[in-house]
């Protein structure tokens, strides 16, 4: 568990809001029922991962994904050794398409599409040290809009991610993120760790209750290790009640299981 920036600040995320995100996260909170403090990190709220918008407008003159130099002057990687010095750990983000959703580079290229840039995305991932990594589904040609398109997607990014971690010793955690398409509960574990069941959630509760209802499809195919996922919580945001807050929260802590 942990924060996500997409919900809190879309595009318009930088380096010092995060460091700051990860220092509140180990602050320690009065705790009088346990006779100390505890932080979020101590209940087990551990990632701080950066979705879309991170990324510099194109690749570098050898192909190598880079960050956005304005946003993250100090790279990420030094991102990265920050929020471990912390105890904490960092996600990143990409997209199986051709695009990422906000238009920025991705894994998918079109003048090589059976080889991609997973292997090369995967080994950066691994050498800036991040820990997790979400792949969307924007912009994926029409020829693998199918269960079996899916998984070879997923399954190119699953691959380079094992080789990136063979080589570095660094594992990552890898999120499939299409949007509950094509029976993802009934595959997602044999290429990713956990999967979207649903379209992306709004701070409304229809939209919340729906993304709940939707992740119990599949609930027998989760299990540790390999799990359900009703996208990322609202918690605080638009005008949800106080009731609904609380509710989401725990229903977004813990994926459902038989």
């Amino acid at each position: 568990m942990g924060f996500s920036t997409w919900n809190e600040f879309g595009c318009n995320i930088s380096e010092a809001p995060l460091v700051n995100i990860g220092q509140l996260m180990i602050q320690k909170h009065p705790a009088n029922w346990e006779g100390k403090g505890l932080s979020l990190k101590d209940a087990g709220y551990t990632y701080v991962n950066i979705d879309d918008c991170w990324q510099a407008k194109s690749r570098d003159a050898q192909g190598n994904p880079q960050g956005d130099s304005a946003k993250f002057p100090k790279g990420l990687k030094w991102l990265a050794d920050t929020l471990h010095h912390m105890g904490l750990k960092i996600g990143i983000y990409s997209c199986a398409g051709t695009a990422t959703c906000c238009n920025y580079f991705a894994a998918f290229d079109p003048s090589h599409p059976d080889v991609g840039f997973d292997q090369i995305d995967a080994n950066a991932y691994a050498n800036w040290g991040l820990d997790y990594l979400k792949e969307d589904w924007c912009n994926v040609p029409s020829d693998f809009q199918s269960a079996a398109g899916s998984q070879k997607l997923y399954a190119r990014m699953r691959d380079a991610l094992k080789t990136a971690t063979a080589k570095t010793g660094r594992p990552i955690v890898f999120s499939l993120c299409n949007w509950g398409q094509f029976s993802v509960y009934q595959w997602g574990d044999t290429v990713g760790h956990l999967w979207r069941t649903g379209g992306d959630i709004t701070a409304d509760w229809t939209s919340i209750l729906a993304n709940i209802t939707n992740n119990s499809s599949g609930a027998e195919y989760a299990k540790p290790g390999a799990w359900n996922y009703p996208d990322m919580m609202e918690v605080g945001n638009g005008t949800l009640s106080l009731s609904e807050n609380r509710a989401h929260s725990i229903c977004g802590a813990f994926p459902p299981l038989r």
